[in-house]
């Protein structure tokens, strides 16, 4: 921000956004920042972008006028992987974006406020990290780090330097847990005894699929577990948000596709990590939650009515 005229009138500079990674997800990031502009947050501006492939971070920036972007990887309209055919050009057209091939170009050059890491989770710490020790604002893309050790160093270094650090974790806007929230905080239920949350099986990726066409999703130095932390933190999430804080818990986890293949059996690719869970939460308030989730699974996905 900063004092303009004679009048001293505070002007509010937008906050210059500088885009990490082009992962999978990198679609539904433009897709929020395109709706916050269309109800009028006038406040955020891509200047940036950086990936591991120049060509990744060009496809995103004008609409026929770059490398076409990959196809989304879900067909599941309630899925952020599905969102596709967006374009910083869509919404933005009076701030050019610089291309940058390095963090560290990027910083160096001054060109943003904060960061947006859409990059793999593997380097979620480093880039994090690099961010911060320059005086950058960091929003990092879920699950929040590989490691819980690398997830402590990411605050220990946001904490004193006063910069925001926050994970893009969207379960708690869906629909069905604002809902659920909303009647729990009513007392239409009375005091909650229990939550489960049970699914054995995906549309997608069961029973042997690669997840979302990612193979670092199934080996461990590159995503640190399988569907336990991929998709245990979006769960765990929804629990602490519909009750509160953990107490303790207990799990097991399990590989029952050691094998998984891209579509077609183009590639294959050995799982070292798991692809599924059972979980039993006891909540510091007292409920008890149970949770079950499987990238496996075989059969034709049944389903309640519903969903």
């Amino acid at each position: 921000m900063k004092l303009g005229g004679t009048s001293n009138i505070l002007v509010l500079q937008p906050i210059r956004i500088g885009i990490v990674g082009t992962g999978r997800i990198l679609p539904a990031h433009l897709r929020g920042y395109q709706l916050l502009r269309q109800v009028s947050v006038d406040t955020l501006r891509i200047t940036a972008f950086t990936s591991r492939t120049r060509r990744d971070a060009e496809s995103f920036l004008t609409r026929g006028g770059g490398p076409t972007p990959r196809a989304p990887v879900s067909a599941q309209p309630s899925d952020p992987l599905s969102v596709g055919d967006v374009f910083v050009s869509d919404f933005q057209d009076d701030v050019d974006v610089r291309v940058y091939d390095s963090l560290d170009e990027m910083l160096a050059s001054d060109a943003v406020d904060a960061l947006d890491i859409t990059a793999s989770l593997a380097v979620h710490h480093t880039a994090t990290l690099s961010g911060l020790k320059a005086g950058k604002h960091c929003l990092v893309q879920k699950p929040l780090a590989i490691s819980v050790a690398a997830g402590r160093l990411m605050v220990d270094e946001a904490r004193p330097c006063g910069m925001s650090l926050d994970v893009t974790e969207n379960l708690h806007y869906m629909p069905r847990a604002r809902i659920a929230r909303w009647v729990i905080d009513q007392g239409y239920l009375g005091d909650v005894q229990m939550i489960a949350v049970w699914a054995v099986g995906t549309p997608e990726w069961s029973p042997d699929r690669v997840v979302a066409q990612t193979p670092w999703r199934h080996l461990k130095l590159q995503a640190g577990g399988g569907a336990s932390l991929d998709i245990g933190v979006h769960l765990l999430h929804e629990f602490r948000y519909l009750a509160g804080d953990f107490d303790s818990m207990c799990a097991l986890t399990r590989t029952f596709e050691p094998t998984r293949c891209l579509p077609g059996d183009v590639e294959r690719v050995t799982c070292d990590v798991d692809d599924a869970f059972f979980a039993t939460v006891f909540l510091a308030s007292g409920p008890v939650g149970q949770l079950t989730f499987s990238w496996a699974g075989h059969g034709v996905p049944t389903s309640m009515p519903e969903g």
